[in-house]
C-alpha cells in the first residue's frame, strides 16, 4: 500500500489502467497515448487528462496528438489545450476513495435509502442530474429518505474489479442539512457488502461535494480533466 493512504493504490492504478487500456506498471510511465482499441475510450473524439500529485497521463484521440505531445506539463495541463484546440473543457475533478476501514461518517439513524425508489422528483436538472451520475443505464438506484419523505438519491455503480462509483443528489429543499455526506455513507455501506472500496468524484468548483468528500473520509488518487467537442 503506497505510503500516507489509507487504500491500495495499487488495486486502484489497475483499475484506471484498464481505464486507458494499458498495464499497471505502464500507467504512469508514458504521458502521452493514443487512444486504446481496448480500454474505455475506444471512439471517444477528444482527449482524457488524469494526475496524480506530479505523475500525468493523457490519452487522445489522433488527431490532436502532436498539439497534446508539445503542450501538456504536470501544472493544470488541460488548460493550455483548451485554446489550442477550441474544445470543451470539462474539469478538473477530485477523485477520491473510501474503505470501511477509512469510512469516516455515518448517516443519522433516521434515514433510509430504498433501492428502486422513483426518482423523477429529483429529476428537474439535468446538468446535476448527469453529474451525479443518473444517467448511465448500469447500476443500482436509491432514494433517500427522512420519514418517508424523499430528500435525495444514491446511485452505486461497478468501478473496475472490487470497487464501486457513488453518485450522491440531494433535493435542493434539503440542501445545507448535511444530508450529501449522511446519502455517500448509506451508499458506501451498502457497497462494502461486496466490494472492497468506493470511488467519490466532485468538480473542483463544487464546495458542497468537496464537503461531503472531507466528511466521510474520501482519500485522493487523481484530478481528471477532459477536453472534448462542444455537445
Amino acid at each position: 500500500m503506497e505510503t500516507g493512504s489509507g487504500f491500495d493504490v495499487a488495486a486502484v492504478d489497475r483499475i484506471v489502467a484498464g481505464d486507458f487500456g494499458v498495464s499497471a506498471a505502464d500507467l504512469w510511465q508514458d504521458v502521452v497515448q493514443l487512444h486504446s482499441d481496448v480500454g474505455r475510450f475506444v471512439g471517444y473524439d477528444g482527449v482524457m487528462f488524469i494526475r496524480r500529485h506530479a505523475l500525468v497521463r493523457v490519452s487522445t484521440a489522433p488527431k490532436y496528438l502532436d498539439i497534446v505531445r508539445d503542450h501538456v506539463g504536470p501544472h493544470d495541463p488541460a488548460s493550455t489545450l483548451n485554446a489550442e484546440l477550441g474544445l470543451e473543457l470539462r474539469g478538473p475533478a477530485w477523485h477520491g476513495v473510501v474503505t470501511a476501514s477509512t469510512l469516516q461518517h455515518r448517516p443519522r439513524p433516521s434515514l433510509t435509502l430504498v433501492e428502486g425508489s422513483d426518482l423523477l422528483p429529483l429529476h428537474d436538472d439535468e446538468t446535476e442530474w448527469s453529474d451525479a451520475g443518473f444517467l448511465k443505464d448500469e447500476g443500482r438506484r436509491f432514494g433517500a429518505t427522512i420519514d418517508g419523505e424523499l430528500v435525495g438519491a444514491a446511485n452505486l455503480a461497478s468501478w473496475g474489479t472490487g470497487g464501486e462509483d457513488i453518485g450522491v443528489l440531494v433535493a435542493p429543499a434539503y440542501r445545507g442539512m448535511g444530508l450529501g455526506a449522511d446519502i455517500a455513507a448509506g451508499a458506501a455501506l451498502v457497497a462494502f457488502r461486496a466490494v472492497d472500496f468506493v470511488r467519490y468524484r466532485y468538480a473542483c468548483s463544487n464546495g458542497a461535494s468537496a464537503g461531503v468528500a472531507r466528511r466521510i473520509g474520501a482519500q485522493y488518487y487523481c484530478d481528471q480533466w477532459a477536453l472534448r467537442p462542444a455537445l
